[in-house]
C-alpha cells in the first residue's frame, strides 16, 4: 500500500463520528418518591437538549430510570471542564448529590465522578469500579 493511500485511509478513520454518551441511572430503593434536580456548570457549557438532558424530575418508589445523559464528544472543547451536579431529595428534605466532572482533551475526554451528602464528603473517582457510601 502506498503512503498516500495509508494517509487517506487513516484520515478517514479519524473523521468518523464518535459516540461518547454517558447515562446516569438511579434506583429508588424506598417507598417514597425522590425529587431530581440537575445543574450544569463549568468553564464551558454543553447545550441542553442537544448535548445533555435531564430525563426525569421525579423518581417513584422502587423505580430505576435514566436521570441524566450527556455527550462527551460533541461540543466538548480542549482544556474546558463540564460539571454536572444531580441533587436527589426525599420528602423529608434529606439529599444526596451525584457529581460528574468532564475534562476535554484534543483527542478525547476524561471523567471523574462521586457523591456527597450531609455526612459524606465528596471524593471524586476516575475508575470503573462500584463504590458504596453509607449515609
Amino acid at each position: 500500500m502506498k503512503l498516500t493511500q495509508w494517509i487517506v485511509g487513516l484520515s478517514g478513520l479519524l473523521a468518523l463520528p464518535s459516540l461518547a454518551d454517558t447515562d446516569v441511572y438511579l434506583t429508588n430503593n424506598s417507598d417514597q418518591p425522590l425529587t431530581i434536580q440537575v445543574k450544569h456548570e463549568g468553564s464551558d457549557l454543553l447545550e441542553y437538549g442537544e448535548e445533555w438532558q435531564q430525563h426525569v424530575q421525579l423518581l417513584g418508589p422502587w423505580e430505576t430510570k435514566s436521570v441524566l445523559s450527556f455527550n462527551r464528544w460533541e461540543g466538548v472543547k480542549t482544556g474546558q471542564n463540564y460539571r454536572f451536579e444531580t441533587v436527589v431529595s426525599n420528602p423529608q428534605g434529606e439529599s444526596v448529590t451525584l457529581n460528574q466532572v468532564v475534562e476535554g482533551h484534543w483527542y478525547n475526554s476524561t471523567m471523574e465522578y462521586g457523591l456527597s451528602a450531609a455526612d459524606v464528603g465528596l471524593a471524586l473517582k476516575d475508575d470503573r469500579n462500584v463504590h458504596r457510601s453509607y449515609s
